[in-house]
């Protein structure tokens, strides 16, 4: 589990992307913000781990996305 200002990484869903020419990866992760109530987190992390921008979704949120790519995949 990592830890960095009150994010607590719950679970490691999988790694979507990764910039080349610096490191970067965009993951999808489980976390809990300051004890709270997971949600799944899509965020850009640094070559060290750190996260950066992204955004959180809840488990609803998150299947809906699912929703709307697979309507684009079958377009």
């Amino acid at each position: 589990m990592n830890e960095w200002d009150g994010y607590k990484q719950i679970e490691h869903v999988g790694v979507c992307g990764r910039k080349e020419r610096t490191g970067e990866t965009l993951q999808l992760n489980l976390v809990s913000w300051y004890d709270r109530q997971p949600v799944y987190d899509l965020r850009r992390h640094s070559h060290d781990g750190k996260p950066m921008k992204g955004m959180t979704l809840t488990k609803s949120e998150l299947l809906c996305l699912g929703d709307l790519i697979d309507m684009l995949r079958s377009e």
